[in-house]
């Protein structure tokens, strides 16, 4: 041990001292303001562009901020979470995932991402014509001797069917000032 000592001392003398991170770079979708990733890195010198992505933009922060404080300061834009069903091609909705359908691709072959709203879930169907998901079918089986909220005693099971409806869209409020055709389509587009 006496030998390795000396050695172990100069290793510990001569070794860099590391960086500390104190920023971290939010990546956010350069058209809707979306936040993509946060990276917080061992060194801030591993930040920068080359970790946006096409349709990504950045922004340099200090670490622990708030990320949609941010982005909002740099974009002027509220950044959405956005939620994309993963449809196959015969409509049917496979699953839902947060994603940006303007920038990510779906990730099993044969589908397509579609932007989703509140609502919209595993099982359904999308019809591309109207751009609504559809909630499938459904049966529910009322046992007999059931007290219903009328007061009324079930004499003897029931099947009650409930039909195929479209998942409503939620109501999108129309920002005011000039309505271009971008603004325009993408308030209709939703």
């Amino acid at each position: 041990m006496k030998r390795l000592l000396p050695f172990l001392m100069m290793a510990l003398v001569s070794a860099p001292a590391f960086a500390q991170s104190t920023e971290m770079e939010v990546i956010y979708g350069s058209v809707n303001g979306e936040i993509r990733r946060v990276i917080v890195p061992d060194d801030d010198s591993q930040l920068g562009p080359q970790l946006a992505g096409q349709g990504e933009g950045y922004v340099i922060a200090p670490k622990g901020a708030d990320a949609t404080a941010v982005v909002k300061a740099k974009t002027g834009i509220d950044p959405p979470v956005l939620t994309s069903a993963v449809v196959d091609n015969s409509g049917n909705v496979v699953g839902v995932i947060a994603a940006d359908p303007t920038i990510d691709h779906p990730v099993v072959a044969n589908t397509s991402l579609i932007a989703a709203y509140p609502g919209v879930a595993k099982g359904q169907t999308y019809d591309s014509k109207t751009g609504n998901f559809i909630a499938p079918a459904t049966s529910d089986t009322i046992k007999a001797g059931t007290v219903l909220s009328n007061g009324t005693v079930v004499p003897a099971d029931e099947i009650i069917q409930t039909p195929a409806t479209v998942v409503p869209k939620p109501i999108v409020p129309i920002k005011s000032g000039p309505v271009t055709v971008n603004s325009l389509q993408s308030v209709v587009g939703q």
